[in-house]
């Protein structure tokens, strides 16, 4: 049967990019020539699908990320984003002649090891104790995203047939899916992705068409070494034409296009629109690549003003920046509010094939800014430091980004990034521990509001911070040492390790709180906080693991631990038949 020209032309960009993919399980064997072809096809299928979703193109990476083979439990690729806190997994099918999609069989096995994965504590599981070395290579990064806050689970299946995968085939996933949308936070993701969206993906970069612009520079510089480079200013309103005219084109090599209306490109248009005179002071501007640029003789004696040709150009950094600015512009009443842009220009003359994205990886991912970043300029954060170092036994609070820990291993300290989570799970509100367990980041996004506000006012003590802190670090360490190695406890201590020290810090307030006595703004001390804490952790372990599974007996814990109406249920389920000690 001849080959569609369609699938022709794929599987030719395929070899293209990923020439280099291992034969590894047929090495050695009999297999007939074809199958081999359709296993190195689907292979490198699968590392085009970690292209797409992440937009890395180094061809080592990616064929890295491929774990198709015997023994693979369905996987076919494996990727961990650390940029953007994804975990990628991938079944691809390769589909010689474009027809059919991808069957039940097919899915369920891709389903089971994705229920697996987000389910529990893969260095043990029994799941994966025959799967191939590449997979298992990789099971340990997995649980190391997964215990850490703010990664999801991204799931995609690839395939060049063109239909979509019918719907009683996706059976086995779409338990996964309902989980994940009743969810506060979302932790699953699934993506379908057919011969279609492959094809118009080759096409797109294919006819990407060259963009030449020409840049006005105000109060610009250069450098030349060890390549050329000029920065400067420039007006809002001639990037406002830049994106009107070639719109996401701009961004061809870019790890992001323009996400349309968000909360920070609504600040960048607020910004335009009120403090247009101030929009340079407060924004980190683009970066653009070019592949050549000549700058004009005019003005060439001074650096107040030049003008700079550019060919071929996208940004790489400040995509959000430059289609805020153009949404901005797009109305005519809003031409007076002139705003200068910070820019900088990279020649790529003379560079090798992957500078370009090199640069543009290291432009989106170093030095981030976090929310939490602002908080040391809070007064209220001083104050919590300059109470507890006063304290009798002085605590050193470190709540700036880069300050070390005290050195000396009996020296009594804390942390703003361990207080964030003590504090949402002291509060009575259980949406706040849903944040601290899915989504650590919404509870200090913005430090002029609530949740942050709620954890860090002029009623926040000090002391109460550091003695949760205290409880924190003690249930971790009982959690770690008594419960994850028991495989009726296991997943509750791993998932449900905030919502049991929600319960306990509640049961203990009054002994956290108590004023007129001898722990009245006192820290602690160990002995007694192991006292307090070891009257309630046993119990709401146990009644934690029994609630979640008479509750939710088919549930996923990675799910219903991030889930605010899950947790209420748990909650009053649990102080509504716990017995009290004494």
């Amino acid at each position: 049967m001849p080959i569609p020209i369609a699938i022709r032309q794929i599987k030719t960009q395929l070899f293209r990019k990923y020439a280099d993919i291992p034969p590894t399980d047929y090495i050695g064997r009999n297999d007939n020539a074809e199958d081999k072809d359709v296993a190195m096809d689907s292979r490198r299928l699968a590392a085009l699908a970690i292209e797409m979703e992440t937009g890395e193109t180094d061809p080592e990476t990616l064929i890295g990320s491929v774990t198709d083979g015997a023994g693979d439990k369905g996987l076919d690729a494996i990727y961990i984003d650390e940029s953007h806190k994804k975990i990628i997994l991938v079944q691809s099918k390769w589909r010689s002649d474009g027809s059919g999609s991808i069957n039940l069989s097919e899915t369920s096995k891709f389903a089971n090891s994705l229920r697996e994965i987000i389910s529990g504590d893969l260095t043990h599981s029994p799941f994966f104790k025959d799967a191939n070395s590449r997979v298992k290579a990789k099971l340990s990064d997995i649980d190391s995203a997964l215990n850490t806050i703010g990664y999801t689970v991204h799931a995609i299946m690839i395939t060049t047939a063109k239909k979509h995968i019918k719907k009683e085939n996706l059976s086995p996933i779409k338990p996964l899916l309902d989980e994940a949308t009743t969810s506060d936070t979302s932790l699953f993701y699934f993506r379908e992705i057919t011969q279609g969206d492959i094809y118009n993906y080759f096409t797109k970069e294919i006819s990407r068409k060259e963009i030449t612009l020409t840049i006005e520079l105000h109060n610009w510089g250069c450098i030349t070494e060890p390549y050329k480079a000029y920065y400067g200013t420039t007006s809002a309103s001639s990037i406002a034409e830049w994106y009107q005219e070639y719109g996401n084109d701009l961004f061809s090599q870019n790890i992001r296009s323009f996400k349309g209306s968000s909360d920070v490109n609504q600040g960048i248009i607020n910004t335009l629109k009120e403090e247009p005179g101030n929009f340079f002071l407060y924004n980190n501007g683009i970066k653009l690549l070019c592949s050549k640029t000549t700058r004009t003789a005019k003005n060439s004696n001074n650096h107040t003003y030049t003008s700079i040709e550019l060919k071929d150009v996208s940004i790489v950094n400040g995509a959000q920046t430059t289609g805020a600015i153009g949404k901005f512009y797009q109305d005519p009443n809003n031409s007076e509010n002139e705003a200068l842009v910070f820019v900088e220009v990279i020649d790529l003359t003379g560079m090798t094939e992957s500078a370009a994205a090199t640069i543009t990886k290291l432009s989106n991912t170093q030095n981030r800014i976090e929310g939490k970043d602002f908080a040391s300029l809070d007064p209220t954060q001083c104050r919590i430091a300059q109470q507890l170092a006063l304290e009798k036994e002085p605590v050193t609070y470190i709540y700036k980004t880069g300050e070390a820990s005290p050195q000396e291993t009996d020296a009594l300290y804390c942390t703003l990034d361990e207080a964030i989570p003590a504090l949402a799970c002291e509060q009575d509100d259980i949406k706040l521990v849903t944040l601290a367990k899915g989504n650590v980041g919404a509870l200090t996004a913005d430090t002029t509001k609530a949740p942050y506000k709620k954890l860090f006012n002029s009623g926040t003590s000090g002391i109460t911070l550091y003695n949760s802190v205290q409880v924190m670090r003690y249930i971790e360490a009982k959690l770690e040492e008594e419960y994850k190695n028991k495989e009726e406890t296991r997943l509750i201590a791993i998932h449900g390790n905030r919502f049991i020290l929600h319960l306990v810090l509640q049961s203990i307030k009054e002994e956290l709180q108590k004023k007129n006595s001898t722990l009245s703004e006192q820290i602690l001390s160990t002995e007694k906080l192991h006292s307090l804490v070891d009257k309630f952790l046993p119990k709401y372990v146990q009644k934690t693991r029994d609630t979640f599974y008479k509750l939710y007996p088919k549930g996923i814990a990675s799910y219903a631990f991030r889930n605010q109406s899950k947790c209420t249920e748990m909650q009053n389920a649990i102080l509504g038949t716990i017995d009290q000690p004494a």
